[in-house]
């Protein structure tokens, strides 16, 4: 079975709602707020602004990584955004 967006937010969200979340040197305010914003991508996919904004919060050094460091899950955000570049829906 191939991956899919939908799929990858869905798993993006799990792991996002399982740690703490440091966002302090992003632009949201709290964890909360980067989880509603994965949450809205996530009701709008596929519409390709969904997939922009998408593509923007897995960017290398972007917010998803710098959480990710920050928080002590750079390991799974790798194999997301190996997953997120792989996609073709």
């Amino acid at each position: 079975m191939r991956d899919n967006r939908r799929q990858i937010v869905d798993d993006l969200l799990g792991v996002l709602r399982s740690h703490e979340l440091a966002t302090l040197w992003t632009s949201f305010e709290s964890g909360s707020a980067l989880i509603a914003e994965v949450e809205r991508i996530a009701v709008e996919l596929p519409d390709a602004s969904a997939v922009n904004d998408l593509t923007v919060l897995f960017a290398p050094t972007g917010v998803l990584q710098d959480v990710a460091l920050d928080s002590g899950f750079h390991d799974e955000y790798v194999l997301l955004a190996d997953r997120h570049d792989k996609v073709q829906d």
